[in-house]
């Protein structure tokens, strides 16, 4: 998790329970909306694959590729190359649930 407001509400949230997101591909990343919204703190950032972003205050954005643009960092994945999460996303909307290891 990134060392912020955002990233840390979304843990304290998480710590009450799982949060299942409907997310969208669109060729460099899968998003979708939170159904909540964190404090923002965007600044122009270059994502790149295995970035966890916060978008708009209310959409969460998981990169296998690179895009520039104002975000709020909230994390990485790591550990997966760009083809495992390529592979493991692939091209159509999924449902993705997040959760904090116990």
């Amino acid at each position: 998790m990134a060392d912020n407001v955002a990233a840390k509400a979304l843990a304290a949230k998480l710590k009450s329970g799982p949060v299942t997101v409907e997310m969208r591909a669109n060729g460099f990343e899968h998003y979708g909306l939170l159904g909540f919204s964190l404090e923002r703190q965007d600044r122009q950032v270059t994502a790149v694959s295995g970035d966890i972003m916060l978008y708009n205050g209310n959409n969460i954005c998981i990169f296998y590729g690179n895009n520039r643009w104002s975000y709020t960092p909230l994390g990485k994945v790591d550990g997966k190359s760009t083809e495992e999460l390529k592979a493991f996303f692939g091209t159509s909307t999924i449902s993705v649930t997040y959760s904090l290891k116990q």
